[in-house]
């Protein structure tokens, strides 16, 4: 079985939802989806200033 998570916002949650299901099921099942900005209207900065708290989640688990 393979499991695929999804981030509407892209703003990684899908690579954390995919870290922890591996982690979890000590298994590679999972995989992240979405690697582009959600409309022509998100620009890099606006991404960024969502994923801080993503970021700050994964690398409390090592996760880069």
């Amino acid at each position: 079985m393979k499991i695929l998570f999804l981030c509407r916002g892209n703003v990684g949650r899908s690579v954390f939802g995919e870290y922890i299901y591996n982690k979890m099921t000590n298994s590679h099942n999972a995989f992240s989806a979405g690697t582009r900005l959600s409309g022509p209207e998100e620009s890099l900065a606006s991404l960024l200033s969502k994923t801080r708290f993503v970021i700050e989640a994964m690398a409390e688990e090592e996760i880069d």
